[in-house]
Formats: structure tokens, C-alpha cells, sequence
């Protein structure tokens, strides 16, 4: 990632991968928006990722790709926190091929691969900083993959915001 710990003013490596409506941006759309923010507490350096929703129950969420080579075993470690809203996201990481990248910067999948790993936060118990560390389980790289797809699906969770 170029800035997995959020530092940069621009959001640079997350993008809007699920949304309802109008698009304007890779991180802004009708009913979902990522920004770095200063203002709320991280739980490391100086700011956060943090996705508001607008609309509960209605298909939103984001994603990050990272380019892979043949052998990598793919992993993730994310820190999740609830700002006052209930429901569930789900996290999953796919192998995927991306062909180019949109006029907003979002990459255009052309073949992705069932989930190598999935977990289910409970937003109820992410008050705090919550550690989501996701492994491959030794899945091969497919030839056809590019990157690995980390996705979080925050469609059932509530209307507010989440923090990364």
C-alpha cells in the first residue's frame, strides 16, 4: 500500500467499490464518502480513515488492491472502530485481475476469485480499536490475478461513520 497508515492529505489507496447512485469521485458517492480525518482520535500517527454512510441497508462499501507476484501469500491487518452505529461488515480478500483504471482512478476487475478469506466484524463490539488480521490460507496465486482485493462490505451496518 503507499499509505496504509493514512497519513497523506488524499485518500490513496481505498476507493469506493460498492455504492448506490451517482459516483462523483473514487471517494465520494451518493451514499458513502472516505476522507483522511485529523480530527477524530487514530490509533496510531495523526489521523484516520474514516467512511460515512448515508443510508442504512443500501449496498455500500470500499475496497484497496495491491499488486501480487507468483508465490506471494497474501495477508492483511486492519484496525476497525464503530462511531456510534450497530450492524456488521463483512471483509473479504480475493485474488483479482484488473485490466486499467477508470477515469476516476478505480481499478476495472475483469475476473476476480471466490474469497480466500472472510471475517464479520460485529460493529456492536468495535467501540475500541478492534485488531482483523486475515490470512490466505495458502490459496495459490491463479495466473490470471494482478493484485489481491482487500473488500469491506458495510451494507448492513448503520447509518454514520466507521474508522479505520
Amino acid at each position: 500500500m503507499i499509505d496504509g497508515c493514512n497519513e497523506s492529505t488524499n485518500v490513496c489507496d481505498w476507493y469506493i467499490s460498492r455504492h448506490h447512485g451517482k459516483i462523483e469521485s473514487r471517494t465520494t458517492a451518493e451514499n458513502i464518502q472516505l476522507y483522511n480525518n485529523t480530527n477524530t482520535t487514530p490509533r496510531s500517527g495523526k489521523q484516520v480513515l474514516e467512511v460515512t454512510s448515508t443510508i442504512r441497508g443500501v449496498n455500500h462499501g470500499i475496497s484497496c488492491i495491491v499488486p501480487v507476484a507468483a508465490y506471494q501469500q497474501p495477508s492483511a491487518t486492519l484496525w476497525v472502530k464503530s462511531a456510534g452505529i450497530t450492524g456488521n461488515i463483512n471483509v473479504l480478500l480475493k485474488w483479482v485481475g484488473v485490466s486499467y483504471f477508470d477515469q476516476l482512478g478505480r481499478p476495472v476487475i475483469h475476473k476476480t476469485s471466490d474469497s480466500i478469506s472472510y471475517r464479520t466484524i460485529k460493529l456492536s463490539e468495535a467501540t475500541d480499536w478492534v485488531n482483523m488480521t486475515m490470512q490466505s490460507f495458502k490459496s495459490p496465486k491463479p495466473a490470471w490475478a494482478t493484485h489481491f482485493q482487500i473488500e469491506i462490505n458495510s451494507s448492513t451496518a448503520g447509518c454514520r461513520k466507521l474508522l479505520y
